[in-house]
C-alpha cells in the first residue's frame, strides 16, 4: 500500500473517488493539492492494511459525528478518572492511556473521522474501523449510516453509542479486538453500578469540570453568608460557576433562624446539600446543623455554617 497524507486520506473518505477519476477534471477541482496528492486522490481507492475498504455513499458524514464521537470518548475518561478514585479495577492502569488519546499534543492522539459508511474487506457494512498509518498516526472511521441508524435506536441509542465508542479507543490500546468487547462491558458496568449517567456521557455535550459548582443563593441567605460558603468551597478545590449547566456540582443552603426573646435563647439552622450532576440527582452531601446559645444571632449562624459545612471533603 503506498503511504499517503492524512489530508489526503481525510479527502477520500468525504469523496467517490471512483467517480471522480472519471467524471471531473483533478486539476480545477482540487487546486489546494500538490500533483502528486491530486493523482493519488483521484485515481486510488484507499485500501487501509489490506483489510478495511472505505466506500463512498453518497453526501458526506460531516464533522458533527467525528465531534460527537469525541466528546463521548472525553466523557468517559472523566468518568473513568472519577471512578478510579475510590476503584481499584485493572482499566484504572490505562487512564492515563486513554485520556491521552483525546489530547492533540500527545503521540497518541487518535483522529477521528466519518465516512458515509465503512466496509470491510468482505464488503460488509461496519459501524466503524480503526488503524494506524505508515506514519503512527490513530484513526478512527465511523460510518455515518450506521451512526444514523444507531440515533433512530430511541431506548438503546446512549449504551450503543458508549459502547462503540469506547471498543474503537480499546482496540487501539490493544485492550480489545474485533467483536471483542470485555472491557468497554467492564466500563459500562462501572458506570451503572456507580449510578452515572450514560445519558450525559454519551450525548453531544461534554461534562463539565470534575470539580465544578454552582452554589445557589437563597432568600435566606445574605450576601455575606453567600460569600462565606464561596470562599469555603473553593478552599475545598472547588471552582465556582455562575450556571447549573456548566458545573457539576449543585449547592444548595438554607438559613433558619429564631429570635429567642427576653428569657430564650436564639437558635439558628442550616440546611446543606449538594447534587452531583454526573449521577442521577444523588445527593452526596446532607446534613442539618441546629445551635442554640446565649450568644448574639450573628455568633449564633457562625457555629452553625461552621458546624453544617465541616464535614464537606476536598474536591479531588
Amino acid at each position: 500500500m503506498r503511504t499517503i497524507s492524512s489530508f489526503v486520506l481525510t479527502m477520500l473518505l468525504s469523496l467517490n473517488v471512483m467517480a471522480q477519476s472519471s467524471n471531473e477534471n483533478g486539476s480545477s477541482k482540487f487546486p489546494e493539492l500538490n500533483e502528486s496528492d491530486r493523482r493519488l486522490l483521484l485515481e486510488q481507492v484507499v485500501d487501509i492494511q489490506g483489510m478495511m475498504l472505505m466506500r463512498h455513499r453518497g453526501g458526506n458524514g460531516g464533522d458533527s459525528i467525528a465531534a460527537e464521537f469525541t466528546t463521548i470518548a472525553k466523557n468517559a475518561s472523566t468518568i473513568l478518572d472519577d471512578i478510579c478514585l475510590y476503584s481499584n479495577s485493572d482499566l484504572c492502569a490505562y487512564r492515563e492511556d486513554f485520556a491521552n488519546m483525546m489530547d492533540k499534543d500527545s503521540a497518541s492522539f487518535v483522529k477521528v473521522l466519518s465516512a458515509p459508511s465503512v466496509l470491510a474487506y468482505d464488503d460488509k457494512p461496519r459501524d466503524a474501523v480503526n488503524f494506524v498509518d505508515a506514519n503512527g498516526q490513530r484513526h478512527i472511521i465511523v460510518g455515518a449510516d450506521r451512526w444514523d441508524e444507531i440515533n433512530s435506536d430511541y431506548y438503546g441509542k446512549h449504551e450503543r453509542k458508549f459502547i462503540l465508542v469506547i471498543h474503537e479507543y480499546f482496540s487501539l490500546l490493544g485492550l480489545e479486538s474485533s467483536d471483542f468487547y470485555p472491557k468497554s462491558n467492564e466500563l459500562y458496568s462501572l458506570i451503572e453500578m456507580n449510578g452515572y449517567k450514560l445519558s450525559k456521557i454519551s450525548s453531544k455535550k461534554q461534562l463539565a469540570e470534575k470539580c465544578s459548582i454552582k452554589i445557589e443563593q437563597h432568600d435566606s441567605l445574605e450576601e455575606s453568608h453567600l460569600r462565606d460558603i464561596q470562599t469555603f468551597m473553593t478552599d475545598r478545590n472547588y471552582e465556582i460557576k455562575d450556571s447549573e449547566t456548566q458545573a457539576r456540582f449543585l449547592m444548595k443552603t438554607t438559613l433558619t433562624c429564631q429570635a429567642g426573646g427576653l428569657f430564650k435563647a436564639d437558635t439558628c439552622s442550616v440546611y446543606t446539600e449538594i447534587v452531583d450532576n454526573y449521577k442521577y440527582r444523588e445527593v452526596v452531601y446532607d446534613k442539618h446543623e441546629t445551635h442554640s446559645a446565649w450568644m448574639r444571632m450573628n455568633k449564633v449562624q457562625d457555629i452553625v455554617f461552621n458546624n453544617a459545612l465541616s464535614g464537606i471533603e476536598t474536591c479531588r
